[in-house]
């Protein structure tokens, strides 16, 4: 697992709402791991590549304003950081970005999801327990 020199596993997380991301660093931040935060993939990858960073997980908003589909992102992802779990976060609750992400072996998460089960999604994601789907759907 990715993780600093101090031994601290390594969250990225891509957002195009800044509430969201200093709420998920405070949070990720508090409970023991390093985080990196983003409001685009691009920008996140430029900096990961630059400084030879692998996450331990990345956390990614389904829909981000950065003219990219879903699949070109995931395409990014697999090209720079391929061995890094991903997990999508998302306040879309229909059937079709249910499928879509699903479909192509990602899990999923609804906005808004509790802090705690969140920490339990991102813990199973990096070997430290179980990956179920968490969230509500409203």
């Amino acid at each position: 697992m990715p993780e600093t020199p101090g031994n601290v596993p390594i969250l990225l997380f891509v957002d195009d709402d800044d509430l969201v991301l200093m709420s998920l660093q405070v949070f990720f931040s508090a409970a023991g791991y390093e985080t990196l935060a983003f409001r685009s993939i691009g920008e996140a990858l430029r900096l990961c590549k630059r400084f030879e960073i692998t996450p331990a997980a990345v956390v990614l908003n389904y829909h981000l304003h950065d003219g990219l589909s879903f699949d070109a992102r995931l395409s990014l992802l697999a090209d720079d950081i391929p061995d890094a779990p991903l997990a999508v976060l998302t306040g879309d609750t229909s059937r079709q970005t249910a499928a879509i992400v699903k479909d192509r072996g990602i899990s999923l998460l609804y906005k808004p999801v509790s802090p705690v089960d969140l920490l339990t999604h991102v813990r199973g994601l990096i070997g430290f327990g179980s990956v179920q789907d968490l969230g509500s759907t409203h």
